[in-house]
């Protein structure tokens, strides 16, 4: 009965197993992606250190990979993506703040030249 038993579960432990290194596999190669678009000057300039945790959680995530423990190697993968998206969104975020200065930087000098138009005879 013992034999039977293994028999049966072998194929579905088995089936787990890649199960679990597919997910690691598929979330490591999104997390590649999403790591390759925000390698951009943008995120380098405003959001390094986030950049650089994503780019050290995927190279530890493919070293996981590795030593076939999928587990871990999704996990990490997982958290090199949101990395990858922080520092995306922060470099975003830190650039548009300073269009928006530039720009009140124009309204104001606009604002002045107007004042100074008006005052003149």
């Amino acid at each position: 009965m013992l034999l039977i038993t293994l028999f049966v579960l072998a194929p579905l432990t088995a089936g787990c197993a890649s199960g679990t290194q597919g997910a690691a596999r598929s979330e490591t190669g999104g997390a590649e992606s999403i790591l390759s678009q925000a390698q951009d000057s943008l995120v380098r300039q405003y959001a390094s250190l986030e950049l650089r945790l994503s780019e050290d959680k995927l190279a530890r995530a493919n070293q996981a990979y590795g030593d076939d423990d999928y587990q871990k190697a999704q996990f990490l993968a997982s958290e090199a993506m949101a990395d990858a998206k922080l520092a995306q969104a922060r470099a975003k975020n830190t650039n548009t703040k300073q269009m928006v200065q530039k720009l009140r930087e124009s309204i104001d000098q606009l604002h002045r030249e107007i004042e100074n138009n008006n005052t003149e005879p």
